[in-house]
């Protein structure tokens, strides 16, 4: 931890779950960038939904047991997730729909800010 600059260390002891289903028209705009809600760390906040956990040094996308396939369909291009697949960025492009292009600049940001 000695050499973490601010940023890292903050987000490494206090990590920040963004709600991404709050992601809206007007949030993740490139001149107007607005994070999306911030869940409290408490199994009850992620029981339906899709999360982004910026833990300091990574980045982890969770999808709870409950949520709208759309987001599936808008984060992976399929509309069906199999049980146990395992979901590597590599995976996550961007999809030609505002949904994934709003979690894209969201990521965007937070490797910006903590990794610059």
């Amino acid at each position: 931890m000695q050499s973490c600059d601010y940023p890292e260390c903050n987000t490494t002891f206090s990590p920040y779950l963004f709600d991404l289903t709050s992601v809206g028209n007007d949030r993740c705009l490139e001149d107007n960038f607005l994070y999306p809600d911030a869940c409290e760390l408490r199994f009850a906040s992620v029981k339906e939904g899709v999360f982004l956990l910026d833990a300091g040094n990574a980045l982890y996308l969770y999808l709870a047991r409950q949520f709208h396939p759309n987001y599936s369909l808008a984060l992976f291009g399929k509309d069906k997730l199999v049980k146990g697949e395992r979901l590597d960025e590599e995976l996550i492009v961007e999809q030609d729909n505002q949904f994934s292009r709003q979690v894209q600049q969201l990521v965007r940001v937070l490797r910006e800010y903590t990794f610059s």
